[in-house]
Order: C-alpha cells, then sequence, then structure tokens
C-alpha cells in the first residue's frame, strides 16, 4: 500500500472517529437538554400545584372567617333582641302597674265626687257613675 492511501485511510478512521464523538456530543447535549427542560417543566408544575394549593387554603381562611363573623353577628343580633323583649316587658308591668293604680285613684276620686256633690243632680249623677262604671272596666 502507499503512502497515500495510508493517510487516506488514517484520515477516513479519524473523521469516522470525530464523526461518532461529534453523534454522541449531540446524542449528551440532547438528553442533558430534556433533562433541563424536564427540571423546569416538573418545577412550574410545582409551582402552579403549590400556588393553587396556597389559593385554595386562603379562600379556606377566608371563607371560614366569614362565617365566625355572621355567627357571632348572630349571636350578638339575639343579644340585642332578648335584651329589647326583656326591656319591653319591664316598660309594659311599670306601664300596667302604674296604670292600674292611677285608675283605682280615678275610681275611688269619682265615688268620693259623686257621693258628696253629685248625689242631687240626676244628669251630674248619672254621668259620674258612667265614668266610674268606665273605672271599673278598665281596671
Amino acid at each position: 500500500m502507499s503512502k497515500k492511501q495510508l493517510e487516506s485511510q488514517t484520515k477516513g478512521q479519524k473523521i469516522k472517529i470525530l464523526n461518532e464523538e461529534n453523534t454522541n456530543q449531540q446524542l449528551q447535549i440532547s438528553k442533558r437538554n430534556i433533562a433541563i427542560f424536564t427540571i423546569i417543566g416538573v418545577t412550574l408544575l410545582l409551582g402552579v400545584i403549590a400556588f393553587q394549593s396556597y389559593t385554595r387554603y386562603k379562600l379556606k381562611q377566608a371563607a371560614i372567617l366569614q362565617s365566625t363573623v355572621i355567627f357571632e353577628q348572630t349571636i350578638a343580633s339575639r343579644g340585642i333582641i332578648e335584651a329589647e323583649e326583656r326591656e319591653r316587658k319591664r316598660i309594659s308591668g311599670d306601664l300596667h302597674d302604674g296604670l292600674g293604680q292611677l285608675l283605682s285613684a280615678v275610681k275611688m276620686n269619682t265615688e268620693v265626687l259623686i257621693e258628696k256633690y253629685l248625689k242631687n243632680r240626676p244628669e251630674a249623677e248619672e254621668l259620674g257613675n258612667r265614668l266610674l262604671a268606665m273605672a271599673d272596666e278598665s281596671c
């Protein structure tokens, strides 16, 4: 074999080796790129999942807070209504007691008025008796 053929064959083998090395490097670069994109994708996916979980958690906390506020407002409203009802009953009792005493006094004074001043005057006595009947009916 001649020197040129030997050099040509050696160069061909070197080119073949270089092509194989180049192919291997391209394959390694592709694998590395796939690994990088996979890591980025998984990281983004985990970030989205974490964000959604956090958002859901915040919404649940807001709902719990709102229901607590509504519950407390309901309790406060009930307390106010009960206090108003007690006050209404107290006032009505006071009015009833005071009015009963007042009507009893009116009745007694009307009886005295009829006895002392209206006995001999029929029209006035009739008016006094009607007033007395109304006072009796009210007590």
